[in-house]
Order: C-alpha cells, then sequence, then structure tokens
C-alpha cells in the first residue's frame, strides 16, 4: 500500500489487510492445534505445504501426512548426457 506524504491511511485502506492477516494467523494456529492433536513429527512449515499441495485431493488426512505421500523418491536410473 502506497501512500502519500502527509496522508493518513484510513480504516477503509487498512480493513483488507488486517482481514489477510487475521486470515492467516486463524490458519496457522488451527494447524497448530492440529498438528499438536494428531501428534504429527512435522514441522508446521511442512504441514502447512502438504496442505497447500493436497488441498483438492481426495485422500484421508492421515494418507496425506504419512511419509510416501509427501517424500519425493529420487531415481538413480536416468540417463542424463554429462555436460562437463
Amino acid at each position: 500500500m502506497n501512500f502519500n506524504p502527509g496522508q493518513l491511511p484510513t480504516y477503509e485502506s487498512l480493513f483488507p489487510v488486517l482481514i489477510n492477516q487475521t486470515t492467516c494467523i486463524s490458519v496457522y494456529v488451527l494447524v497448530a492445534i492440529m498438528k499438536k492433536r494428531l501428534k504429527i513429527d512435522l514441522t508446521l512449515y511442512t504441514i502447512l505445504q502438504i496442505l497447500s499441495v493436497t488441498l483438492f485431493e481426495k485422500i484421508p488426512i492421515s494418507q496425506a501426512f504419512s511419509p510416501d505421500s509427501y517424500i519425493t523418491k529420487v531415481n538413480t536410473n536416468y540417463n542424463q548426457l554429462k555436460l562437463f
């Protein structure tokens, strides 16, 4: 948000910012409560990343946090040319 010098922000201009911050804090607190109740050993950042990816998938929430679903497997059998 940009304001001219000497211009004070009004409640109408700050309202969307306050709503956005309140929503973000609420989601963060809900995920922290979920982590504690489900006894998930992941960081809040990892949980939020998993939820953002699996938001529209139809899988149980317990399956979304299983190690098989969020750890990517590296395939060592690839055919790649060496550049140097």
